[in-house]
């Protein structure tokens, strides 16, 4: 629901996986926005983290069989191809993905997002570091922009941020209202 609202809404969106590991998430927007026809002039993808070895593997997309495993055949067979004992993204969605190192605590944030995620990784972090995460996302967002986090991460206070709850783990960056 929200990659097409999005679509819809903006004629080009910037999407960040933060904290993207090796990249499965990065990789499953890029199958989704292929599927919604989406090419990678409409649509960018950041994909951050802080440690370098996830990045070098997540700049090879290589996944296991157990990364596949909710992967249906059709999927695999479009946007895989088999890789000894893995499954290597092909260059198609690996030209979506930019990959890049970056440390969330002290790095600057980049900004006109329409959709940032990030899951599984503030769970680590102080309160006081996520409060001060999250208001960096919402200045990162484009007014209507979406904040996905982890279902773990729900942001207690996402009114005092300035965001909108639309559902669970969803927070938007409110558009501006011209009275």
């Amino acid at each position: 629901e929200i990659l097409p609202a999005l679509l819809a809404k903006w004629r080009r969106i910037s999407i960040w996986s933060a904290g993207c590991s090796y990249g499965a998430e990065a990789y499953s927007l890029a199958i989704l926005l292929r599927e919604l026809g989406t090419d990678r002039v409409r649509a960018r993808i950041l994909a951050t983290d802080i440690d370098q070895e996830m990045l070098e593997r997540c700049r090879q997309g290589l996944f296991s069989e157990a990364d596949m495993k909710n992967v249906d055949a059709v999927r695999r067979r479009q946007f895989f191809t088999v890789s000894e004992d893995s499954y290597r993204a092909n260059d198609d969605l690996r030209q979506f993905v930019e990959l890049r190192y970056h440390d969330l605590l002290k790095d600057n944030f980049d900004h006109g997002f329409q959709l940032i995620l990030c899951r599984n990784v503030v769970i680590y972090f102080t309160d006081d570091a996520k409060i001060n995460l999250y208001r960096r996302f919402f200045n990162s967002l484009e007014p209507g922009g979406i904040l996905l986090t982890g279902g773990t991460e729900q942001i207690r206070d996402a009114r005092k941020i300035g965001f909108e709850s639309i559902s669970p783990f969803f927070y938007r960056k409110p558009t501006l209202r011209i009275r």
